[in-house]
């Protein structure tokens, strides 16, 4: 313990201001004053071992005496008189740099606050994922926790805005012409406000290899009072519109005027989803989440000519048209809303589920969001994921669907007539790694036939 407190002293005291360490600062990682004369000084000493004879063996490192040469150090050790080398620096000024220089961690010369983009790891949402979740948290990652520090010493702030980038039809002014309207603000017309933030460190799986490594033997150390912080992680709450495109904002803004359109350090441009969570995806498609009771409307149903196909190929439109065409339901018509769809197959004197036929207007199927995980010693599950459907008994598994993840075919492995008194269509989902289900009330035969026999 003590080796380790001196070591951070040394660390702490090695980038020591020409005019001496600031009163009160004392940690380890320590941010510089802008545009300040530094010296780092390294004082060292160097101990030799002559063999006093053939057969010795040089004693241990601890053995040595540093400082002052005593007389009684171990047979055949000299030590060196301490020698002190300095490296003076300068820390750089406010400036801008060229923009191929901003990720350039050898562009040292100026401080230019977009190139903290060199410390960002992403955004969730990030661009290319499916819609995002109203309730959904909005994060940004960086591989360092120093930001906020850095940007005070050169008068700046961070400031995470989300910013609507589609904006709604504005009425023309009184006495004004539709034709002509007046110049209009975006600052603060799509600038969402109250904007919540808070600061959370950095999940483990978004540190490098090493960093994780250092963390995992500093937390086992006892005699250090925990694993290091290394990066942050900002999370954002903010009133968002549903079916609307936003940018998630991260800016330095003066400290004089937080206000103030600031310098961009990065963005994501995504849009956002008609629907609050996962129950509320699911309660478009007639399916009420456990334990409500069961939507009482039973879905949809069609004839099928053949049996889905035994491979798996989600992802895949390709895959989908022709196993739709397999089946005889090519072409089968887009949706104006979403649906659920029983398919049947003619099974003796009777039918046979033969599967079922999910078309929602979002991503049934949904990747990892690079979000603070469920887990904190995991990484993050998938977001949305179908696990299986069970009617009267029979189970039906995702079988194929398309790239937008927005039409799902589910099928048994062997067709089946449902069984049972009161049979419901039950589907299982994992949202973020819990299971949900999520229900509606169905026959044992499809509507077309029965209505028939009635």
């Amino acid at each position: 313990a003590a080796r380790a407190e001196a070591a951070a002293a040394a660390a702490a005291a090695a980038a020591a201001p020409a005019g001496g360490v600031p009163a009160g600062e004392s940690s380890v990682v320590r941010v510089l004053d802008a545009d300040q004369a530094y010296v780092v000084r390294a004082t060292w000493q160097a101990a030799t071992w002559v063999a006093p004879s053939p057969d010795a063996l040089p004693p241990p490192v601890a053995a040595v005496r540093w400082g002052p040469a005593p007389p009684d150090q171990a047979p055949g050790v000299t030590v060196g008189a301490a020698q002190e080398q300095r490296f003076p620096f300068r820390t750089a000024r406010a400036g801008l740099l060229p923009d191929p220089e901003l990720l350039r961690f050898d562009a040292q010369g100026r401080f230019d606050a977009r190139a903290l983009a060199r410390y960002l790891i992403g955004f969730a949402p990030e661009g290319g994922e499916p819609t995002h979740l109203l309730h959904d948290p909005l994060c940004v990652h960086l591989r360092v926790q120093w930001v906020e520090a850095l940007l005070q010493r050169y008068g700046l702030a961070p400031a995470l805005r989300v910013r609507r980038t589609d904006p709604p039809p504005q009425a023309a002014p009184a006495g004004g012409s539709p034709l002509s309207p007046p110049p209009f603000d975006f600052h603060p017309k799509l600038d969402l406000k109250p904007v919540k933030v808070r600061w959370e460190a950095l999940p483990p799986y978004l540190r490098g290899e090493a960093d994780r490594r250092v963390a995992a033997a500093a937390a086992l150390a006892p005699c250090l009072p925990g694993a290091p912080v290394d990066g942050a992680t900002a999370v954002v709450k903010a009133p968002l519109e549903p079916g609307a495109w936003y940018d998630l904002r991260l800016e330095a803004v003066p400290l004089a005027d937080p206000d103030a359109d600031g310098l961009l350090i990065g963005l994501s441009h995504f849009r956002t989803s008609r629907y609050a969570d996962v129950p509320a995806l699911l309660a478009a498609l007639g399916l009420r989440a456990a334990p409500e009771a069961p939507w009482p409307f039973e879905p949809l149903d069609t004839p099928v000519a053949a049996l889905a196909p035994a491979a798996v190929a989600l992802g895949d439109d390709r895959a989908l048209d022709e196993a739709l065409a397999q089946m005889g339901l090519d072409p089968w018509p887009l949706p104006r809303s979403p649906q659920l769809v029983l398919l049947w197959a003619p099974q003796g004197a009777g039918w046979a589920l033969a599967g079922a036929l999910l078309d929602s207007d979002e991503a049934l199927i949904r990747g990892p969001r690079m979000e603070l995980p469920p887990d904190p010693a995991a990484p993050p599950p998938p977001r949305l994921e179908l696990v299986r459907a069970v009617v009267g008994g029979v189970e039906l598994r995702p079988r194929r669907s398309n790239a937008a993840a927005t039409r799902v075919l589910l099928a048994p492995g062997a067709p089946a007539a449902p069984t049972g008194a009161d049979p419901v269509f039950a589907l299982e989902v994992r949202d973020r790694g819990q299971l949900r289900s999520a229900r509606r009330a169905c026959g044992l035969a499809p509507t077309f036939v029965t209505q028939e026999r009635s």
